[in-house]
């Protein structure tokens, strides 16, 4: 049972990738039987395998990290933490060791999504608050009168943050021969914020028919600010019980044995 329960999420999800790269292949009509089986544990599992390579995309990690890779580490963790947890059981005979060994390989395999999923979290904050300062510099070379990829190219070299990176690669991509839209699709995948999609439409729309797009320009970076400020204020407002709660643990005990601790010497001095 152990061992079902350890292999079951890699075994669904290997499935869908295994499903993915039959879909992909030329040869489709030699795993015939298969192939129709993996279509069917995919339907019953719901797994997707673009899923994962968006989760690796949005945290932009360093490297070439696919969703392969994703896949083998949380397999290598599921197996090496019930491998460690059914030797521990096995020599100590706990009550409990089979319980931990039926739940901590499956948590140890979603441990990487977790991680992953905090990164994204993190970098699609920074994209929020990097959007208004690429959104002025590109209305000031569109205002200059460059066009579109060579603009995107002026404006994404000022900036260090990961949509001026992202911007960057795009433009580099256009420049190199790559149509203007299918550069700034893997901005808007790696980038899933309406500003960006709407900053990408309205390049491609100025490629395209040569329409103005500074009055845009200066729409999403006033609305990327205004939605900056909000996040800020909705994090401080959460901040507010924290701080009052920290209040209400530690300083007003500390503060009362601080007091008792002065009564008290003066009744043993007296």
């Amino acid at each position: 049972m152990a061992a079902g329960v350890l292999a079951a999420p890699a075994l669904l999800q290997a499935a869908g990738l295994l499903r993915a790269a039959l879909r992909r292949s030329p040869r489709r009509s030699a795993g015939g039987p298969v192939r129709r089986l993996l279509l069917r544990v995919r339907r019953l599992a719901r797994v997707h395998p673009e899923d994962l390579q968006a989760k690796v995309d949005a945290a932009r990690l360093p490297g070439d990290l696919d969703s392969a890779a994703l896949m083998g580490i949380k397999v290598s963790l599921a197996a090496a933490t019930g491998g460690l947890l059914f030797v521990a059981a096995s020599v100590s005979l706990l009550p409990a060791g089979s319980f931990f060994l039926l739940v901590t390989p499956p948590a140890a395999f979603l441990v990487p999504d977790a991680l992953l999923a905090r990164r994204a979290r993190h970098v699609q904050a920074e994209v929020v608050a990097e959007i208004p300062e690429l959104a002025d510099r590109l209305h000031l070379a569109v205002c200059a009168g460059l066009p579109p990829v060579r603009a995107v190219a002026v404006a994404a070299g000022q900036g260090s943050g990961p949509l001026s990176r992202e911007m960057a690669a795009a433009a580099s991509a256009a420049q190199a021969g790559v149509q203007l839209s299918r550069a700034l699709d893997r901005v808007t995948c790696r980038c899933p914020v309406p500003e960006v999609r709407s900053i990408a439409a309205a390049l491609v729309r100025s490629q395209r028919q040569g329409s103005d797009i500074a009055p845009l320009l200066l729409d999403v970076s006033r609305s990327a600010r205004r939605r900056w400020s909000l996040g800020i204020r909705d994090r401080a407002q959460k901040a507010a019980p924290k701080i009052q709660l920290a209040v209400a643990l530690l300083l007003v005990p500390a503060a009362m044995a601080l007091i008792g601790s002065a009564l008290l010497a003066g009744l043993f001095s007296g």
